[in-house]
């Protein structure tokens, strides 16, 4: 039998207050609506991925940018607007709860790159916020019909209305 503890795990999680500004708040507040997330746990995942290395992001993106092409991604790229690393500390705080041992791991790595945990974690969330912008971008066009100079449309089946 499984026994429960004392209090609700999200009462005993560790909590961190960040600092954000404006703009980084509101992508992460966007972010989170459009994956159907709360602002907490869009963070958190953006925090995990970005912990388990930009390997598995980058590699999506690099699939999507073969699939459209060079030119393709760099015109499609062009439009995204990416988050200033250097311009995302503020004045808003943000108290959000970290799994188990996650805390732990951020103040390791926060202290072996001496950085502060806020800057870290503000470095972290743009990055994830950029790529995630970036792939939503590319994913887009990858699923947009795409004109075709003999007619039709490239990359969909054509109909007997097109014939």
């Amino acid at each position: 039998m499984i026994e429960k503890p004392a209090f609700p795990l999200s009462r005993t999680a560790d909590t961190l207050v960040l600092r954000l500004k404006d703009d980084l708040h509101a992508a992460l507040t966007a972010q989170a609506r459009q994956n159907w997330r709360s602002i907490d746990s869009e963070i958190v995942f953006g925090l995990q991925s970005w912990l388990a290395g930009p390997t598995r992001m980058l590699l999506r993106k690099r699939i999507l940018s073969d699939h459209l092409g060079a030119a393709r991604t760099r015109e499609a790229l062009e439009s995204v607007e990416h988050l200033d690393f250097c311009r995302a500390a503020g004045t808003i705080p943000l108290a959000i709860r970290l799994p188990e041992g996650m805390h732990e791991r951020l103040a390791g790595l926060s202290a072996k790159l001496g950085l502060t945990e806020n800057r870290l974690l503000l470095n972290a969330l743009c990055w994830w916020v950029n790529i995630s912008r970036d792939l939503r971008c590319l994913l887009e066009q990858a699923e947009a019909p795409t004109p075709n100079p003999a007619g039709g449309r490239r990359g969909l089946p054509r109909t007997a209305a097109q014939d």
